[in-house]
């Protein structure tokens, strides 16, 4: 999958997440669908009591199913470096997210050689 730029989406709860430009090979798959890394790790935007936060950089890219390859999910999941070991148990999968009503991702899925 390519990012010819950088792009920026938002979530069904107000998340924003910016993905890099770049190749996002293909990391790993389920019976459900294939994810695809994003280069540099994807980048969160939260708010705490009114205000805004960047979120250190983590794991994560976008997810495409088998079963509507035209609807990519934004997928994220903590490192096992890094969360509580209560987070870390319980997102044995990454966590998938849908996107807001209307919003898009300008991506290219390259076929495999």
């Amino acid at each position: 999958m390519l990012l010819k730029s950088p792009q920026e989406a938002t979530i069904r709860s107000g998340q924003k997440f910016e993905l890099p430009a770049g190749s996002y090979p293909g990391a790993f798959d389920d019976e459900d669908g294939v994810y695809f890394e994003a280069p540099k790790g994807v980048v969160v935007h939260d708010h705490l009591f009114g205000m805004k936060m960047k979120l250190q950089p983590r794991t994560g890219g976008i997810y495409l199913s088998r079963e509507d390859p035209t609807q990519p999910l934004i997928y994220s999941r903590v490192p096992l470096n890094r969360g509580s070991a209560l987070e870390r148990g319980l997102l044995t999968r990454p966590a998938t997210y849908e996107l807001r009503r209307g919003e898009r991702l300008n991506f290219t899925v390259e076929e495999a050689r």
